[in-house]
């Protein structure tokens, strides 16, 4: 997982929460730091940040996570086809907890199977 100096400490807590076995690479220090990693990554899993952005222009596999709004998604969807996508549901405010967590992982094997080297 990768983590901006300013969620570092928000990053490493959740790993410790979660339970999920994660390497937390924390010596980033710009977005060039960040390029290469998405250059060397054999997917990515975003959400819509820069990161996506990268990864599409890098030529890297990804899963985008995307709040509701079609204005958003068709203004800043990768533009990518090794893109795949899931958006959150809508709700009053938009909240990226409100994925269909089912697609979600079913979209990440798709990405997963199309990766495996």
């Amino acid at each position: 997982m990768l983590s901006s100096p300013d969620t570092y400490a928000q990053t490493k807590q959740m790993i410790a929460e979660s339970g999920v076995q994660a390497i937390h690479y924390d010596v980033c220090r710009s977005i060039f730091d960040v390029a290469s990693l998405i250059a060397k990554a054999q997917f990515v899993i975003s959400v819509d940040t820069a990161i996506v952005h990268m990864a599409s222009g890098l030529h890297v596999p990804q899963l985008a996570l995307y709040n509701p709004g079609t204005a958003n998604f068709s203004q800043w969807h990768p533009n990518s086809e090794l893109a795949f996508t899931s958006i959150a549901s809508k709700h009053k405010v938009p909240d990226i907890n409100e994925l269909d967590w089912l697609d979600v992982e079913q979209k990440l094997t798709q990405l997963m199977a199309k990766t495996k080297r």
